[in-house]
């Protein structure tokens, strides 16, 4: 147990739901090490690990498939390599077999990452849906709330997680451009990457709407809970714009941050109390129910109720799915893509720097727009920024289909 604790404290960096994900991966190997006689993961032996995965993939009760197992297999491979880097281990019982990466946790089974996106009609449902008074009460009671999130998330590429933890003093304190607003991050993002969020108009006439007719109502109507509840929250005392330096109180001590360091947690609980005590939740986007940001389970729970409403009312229409967070990440990868090298493939034209390199790559810029780790991930996009249909049609034979117009007219 203490070599899990240790290793957990030293990815603090980590979403709560990997970690989560992880510590039910290392209790299910500690129950098949004890098994198999061993006392503790580090007691385990190249052999374990491969029984392990044969245990996992076929021979259990309720095996999972060999493309799930990669995700106990990522676990599995980081704690072995924190363990031989922190010197508890003198040799991983992980065993490389190829230069490649294969090793005896490694499965056969290879499969696309699955991109969902989601086109103009879906989305337009979905808007619809969201701002419909006929909606269920977890959707109806936060219509302008969910809308606001939705053309964020669809229009930024948000993670979930960015979005809930987003303030207002972002938003009040970004700095403008012409079409769009730029917002630092770093301790709300995926391994606190710095890295900029423009939120364009677009978003932000959505956000302003939702903070001028919904947000005002949902801390009036919880001005009594939140009162009680001061003790768990960071109460912010001062903020300066110039330096953007955040000071307040969190747990009895007194605390300061840059604006786009202030931790997540913090974050979610954090008020402002006015001279006539009025409390003043920071969070951006308020759960209806508590007057606090709202958590990731929350908006999970809005995107599953809205998908099911939306099937109720069109069950026939098969265009209608289910439409989950990350779903809007995709649909705002892919869009951009396809506006990027339209634009880029207008200017070819105008350009003064003839066949020079281009100033800006797009694919540059959208890995440093989703935060992505490496430009692998921000490759797969590619893959549907043209509609491959098209060209399978055309390239049937005597296909009546022209891609070149087919596209022309899609576009």
């Amino acid at each position: 147990m203490e070599e899990i604790l240790g290793f957990f404290v030293a990815r603090s960096y980590s979403a709560r739901s990997t970690s989560a994900q992880y510590a039910r991966v290392f209790a299910r190997l500690c129950d098949f090490l004890e098994f198999r006689g061993a006392r503790s993961l580090l007691d385990a032996t190249q052999k374990d690990l491969s029984a392990y995965r044969v245990y996992r993939t076929q021979t259990a009760a309720q095996p999972i498939s060999q493309y799930a197992f990669r995700v106990e297999a990522t676990a599995l491979r980081q704690f072995y390599s924190w363990a031989v880097e922190s010197g508890r281990l003198r040799q991983s019982p992980v065993k490389k077999f190829s230069k490649v990466g294969r090793d005896n946790l490694s499965t056969n089974r290879i499969r696309h990452s699955k991109v969902r996106h989601v086109d103009g009609y879906l989305y337009d449902k979905w808007l619809e849906e969201a701002g419909c008074r006929s909606a269920g009460a977890s959707v109806r009671s936060a219509r302008e709330r969910n809308i606001a999130a939705f053309k964020t998330l669809v229009s930024t590429g948000l993670r979930i997680q960015e979005l809930a933890s987003l303030l207002t003093l972002d938003i009040d304190n970004g700095q403008l451009l012409k079409h769009a607003m730029v917002v630092e991050m770093e301790s709300i993002t995926k391994y606190e990457i710095n890295r900029n969020a423009i939120i364009p108009n677009y978003a932000l006439t959505a956000i302003r709407k939702y903070r001028k007719l919904e947000r005002p109502n949902v801390v009036l109507r919880h001005q009594r809970s939140l009162a009680g509840q001061l003790d768990g929250c960071f109460m912010v005392e001062y903020f300066d714009p110039g330096t953007r330096r955040v000071w307040g109180l969190w747990r009895g001590r007194r605390r300061q941050y840059l604006l786009h360091q202030v931790p997540v947690e913090m974050r979610l609980k954090a008020v402002i109390v006015s001279a006539d005590r009025i409390v003043e939740p920071l969070c951006l986007f308020l759960s209806d129910s508590r007057g606090l940001g709202m958590t990731r389970s929350g908006w999970e729970g809005v995107f599953t109720a809205t998908s099911e409403q939306l099937l109720r009312r069109y069950p026939a229409d098969r265009q209608v799915r289910k439409v989950t967070p990350h779903d809007l990440r995709h649909t705002f990868a892919i869009n951009y893509l396809r506006a990027a090298h339209q634009a880029r493939a207008k200017a070819q034209g105008q350009s003064t720097f003839g066949d020079g390199p281009p100033l800006r790559d797009p694919l540059i810029d959208l890995q440093e727009l989703l935060g992505h780790a490496t430009s692998a991930q921000t490759l797969r996009y590619l893959r549907y920024v043209e509609d491959i249909d098209i060209a399978v049609a055309a390239a049937a034979p005597d296909s009546a289909v022209d891609a070149n117009d087919d596209r022309a007219a899609a576009k």
